[in-house]
């Protein structure tokens, strides 16, 4: 998408209540990829697997149909997860 001065704009997704099954999904992946995810940068632990394993987390919440989400939506939703679960 192109505005008039002819600069890309990104796309923007309609934005849907998060499902149950969603919820699930990211959770429990999460949880099993952590060492990953939140780890420091190393020999296995680096911002490509980092992506690479977001991507896949994005597919498996994409696959449920319920609206298109991005890696950045997901870590949002885990970011407000952990927020909601401390207060």
């Amino acid at each position: 998408m192109h505005t008039k001065n002819g600069r890309r704009r990104q796309q923007r997704f309609e934005c849907h209540s998060w499902s149950k099954q969603e919820m699930n999904i990211i959770l429990e992946l999460v949880i099993e990829n952590k060492n990953l995810l939140h780890g420091k940068n190393g020999p296995l632990v680096t911002e490509a697997n980092k992506r690479k394993k977001w991507q896949e987390i994005v597919a498996a919440i994409n696959a449920c149909g319920v609206a298109l989400r991005t890696a950045n939506t997901c870590k949002k939703k885990l970011r407000d997860i952990n927020r909601n679960a401390l207060d």
